[in-house]
C-alpha cells in the first residue's frame, strides 16, 4: 500500500531522543508512512557520526547552521506524499494508533473543510502536566499600535468537556497537514526567524488563509524536553531581532517572551 503520509523530524545532537521518537512511531503507527530526518549536528560538531536508521531518508546539513524553520522547509520540499506530519525529536508516542487516529480525524474534517490541519496534544515531562488544550490569538490595540498575544486554554478544562477535538489558532509541533493545499496557499516556514517567532508566524499565515486547526485531546504524545545541542542559535538570533522582523512583516507587535530580558515589545 502506497503511503499517503510523510513524517518529518528535525534533529541536532540528540541521537538518543531521535531513536526513541522513531521507534515509538514505528511501534504504534499502523498506517504506512515515509520518514524524513534532517540532521544539522555536523555543522556544530565535525566529528559527529550520524546514526544508522533503516528505511529513512536521512539528510545531513553539514555546511551551515540552520534553525527549525529551514529544517521544516527542507522536509516540506522533500515530501512526496499528499500529507505531511512535523514532529519534534523530543516527542514520542505511547499509545497504539495515535498517529492513525490523528490522520483519521483529519480525513473526516476534510469532508467539511477545504483547509484543515490536526495536531496531537502533549504531556510535558518537565512540567509534569499537559500542555494547553487550545491556543487562541488575541489581537488588540494600545493607542495607535496593534498587538497580538497568545492565550492558552487549560487542557484539563477542555478534557472535562469530553471533547475529542478542539479548535485552536496554533498547533503543537506534532501535526498533520495536506502538502499541496499548503503550497497552493504559498505558505512556508519563514527562514528569517531562524529561532524565535517561527511558530506564531506560520500559524498566523494559516489563519489569514482561513485554515481550520484542531487539536486532538485524546491519546496525547509525550514531550520530554532535553538540552538542545544547537541552542547557540537562540543567542545568535535573539528575541529582539525576531520581534522587529515580525513587526516589519505583519505590522503588529507580538506580546511574547522571546527574549529573557524582555517580556514586552518595544
Amino acid at each position: 500500500m502506497k503511503p499517503e503520509l510523510t513524517i518529518g523530524i528535525g534533529t541536532c545532537g540528540r541521537t538518543r531522543l531521535l531513536r526513541r521518537c522513531i521507534n515509538s512511531l514505528r511501534k504504534y503507527t499502523h498506517i504506512p508512512f515515509k520518514l524524513i530526518v534532517v540532521d544539522n549536528t555536523k555543522a556544530f560538531y565535525s566529528k559527529y557520526i550520524p546514526p544508522r536508521i533503516p528505511s529513512c531518508e536521512y539528510i545531513e546539513i553539514i555546511d551551515k547552521k540552520i534553525g527549525c524553520t529551514e529544517t521544516n522547509n527542507i522536509i516540506l520540499d522533500r515530501c512526496e506524499t499528499d500529507y505531511l506530519m512535523h514532529i519534534d525529536d523530543d516527542v514520542y508516542v505511547r499509545d497504539d494508533f495515535t498517529v492513525d487516529k490523528l490522520f483519521m480525524s483529519l480525513k473526516k474534517l476534510e469532508k467539511e473543510y477545504d483547509r484543515v490541519a490536526v495536531g496531537a496534544s502533549w504531556y510535558d515531562t518537565y512540567y509534569k502536566s499537559f500542555r494547553h488544550g487550545s491556543m487562541k490569538y488575541i489581537i488588540g490595540y494600545n493607542n495607535d499600535k496593534k498587538y497580538i498575544k497568545k492565550v492558552p486554554v487549560d487542557f484539563k478544562f477542555i478534557q472535562s468537556l469530553n471533547l475529542e477535538l478542539v479548535e485552536t489558532d496554533e498547533l503543537l509541533h506534532s501535526f498533520i497537514i495536506r502538502k499541496d493545499t499548503l503550497l497552493a496557499d504559498n505558505i512556508r516556514w519563514d527562514n528569517n526567524f531562524k529561532w524565535k517567532g517561527d511558530r506564531l508566524d506560520f500559524f498566523l499565515q494559516l489563519k489569514n488563509k482561513r485554515w481550520k486547526l484542531y487539536q486532538r485531546i485524546l491519546n496525547p504524545m509525550i514531550h520530554d524536553p532535553q538540552p538542545l545541542k544547537y541552542g547557540s542559535l537562540s543567542y545568535e538570533f535573539n528575541g529582539d531581532e525576531a520581534i522587529e522582523y515580525f513587526y516589519k512583516k505583519w505590522n503588529i507587535y507580538p506580546i511574547v517572551g522571546w527574549n529573557k530580558f524582555q517580556d514586552k515589545p518595544r
